[in-house]
């Protein structure tokens, strides 16, 4: 039998590798915690006029007591407890340049519109380093420098956190070097101790960060968590509710010669350079975070 009609000996009739329709996003950590208990956003609170707003913090509520007063004795005046935190804006940004060229004989999605969609992951992935960069700033540390965390390590930061009278609920951000270590802890501890892995459901609500709750802890993990001692260890934290802060603007005044879509707190622009025929999509906001108070935390320094 001859002349047969084979992929083999019709190699201008296809190409070496087809583009599929579809482009798969690249693994990447995109958990993060904005919109949790533990970080006040304060974005709508921001007043123009300054990059800096002070967030001032009182004791009120519960924060004195009354006491007990004799008939007929005035009562003195309890001086009010106060301080202050400062969060500062400024810009984050980032920027992709696609060819018309490219755009034109892409048969796989890629286009402006695919970048510009992408901006709100990553503008979410910056925020969550600054949180996480925010929360390495707690002074009472927990954990053994050098060593591998272990739930002794958990433990002593959820004490050390209820003795401040911290408000729950408590939520452990921690790198995925110190989770893995936490969970091959936990391994040791038999069948005494009760981790609720997360579910499917829980990790639609919360994000793909979380990882169960422990001890009523919530567990999130981030790749954002900063080294501490010259990248000897991981900073993560145990923190309660209202610990961080974190605030996000974007500029209010339109770009002129770029359309803009406005996705929650941070512009996208569009612009066309005609010359090298290239398209512009630029991310940005305007944002800040911030420890807002030391009570409120306490931090997790373990092998990195």
């Amino acid at each position: 039998m001859a002349n047969e009609i084979l992929y083999s000996g019709t190699g201008d009739l296809f190409v070496a590798a087809a583009i599929h329709a579809n482009i798969i996003a690249l693994t990447a950590d995109r958990g993060a915690i904005m919109g949790l208990p533990q970080v006040l956003d304060v974005s709508a609170a921001f007043v123009p006029g300054s990059t800096v707003q002070k967030i001032g913090l009182a004791g009120l509520d519960g924060y004195d007591s009354f006491a007990a007063v004799a008939e007929n004795t005035s009562v003195g005046n309890t001086d009010l407890t106060h301080s202050a935190v400062n969060i500062t804006l400024a810009r984050q940004s980032l920027q992709r340049s696609l060819s018309g060229l490219a755009g034109a004989v892409s048969s796989n999605g890629l286009s402006p519109e695919l970048l510009a969609a992408s901006m709100v992951g990553e503008a979410r992935k910056r925020g969550m380093a600054m949180l996480a960069t925010a929360a390495s700033g707690f002074t009472n540390t927990v954990g053994t420098s050098g060593a591998d965390m272990t739930l002794d390590d958990l433990v002593d930061a959820i004490n050390a956190l209820e003795l401040t009278v911290a408000a729950g609920p408590f939520l452990a951000l921690l790198h995925p070097v110190q989770f893995s270590d936490l969970r091959t802890s936990l391994l040791g501890a038999g069948g005494a101790v009760a981790f609720n892995p997360a579910t499917n459901e829980q990790i639609a609500i919360k994000g793909p960060g979380y990882k169960g709750m422990l001890y009523g802890v919530d567990v999130f993990t981030s790749d954002q968590v900063p080294t501490a001692d010259a990248g000897a260890n991981r900073a993560g934290a145990l923190m309660g509710a209202g610990a961080l802060a974190f605030a996000a603007r974007f500029e209010p005044v339109p770009v002129r010669g770029a359309s803009q879509e406005v996705r929650s707190q941070i512009v996208v622009s569009f612009d066309y350079d005609q010359d090298l025929d290239q398209h512009v999509i630029t991310g940005k906001m305007y944002a800040g975070a911030a420890l807002v108070e030391q009570a409120k935390g306490v931090l997790i320094k373990t092998d990195a």
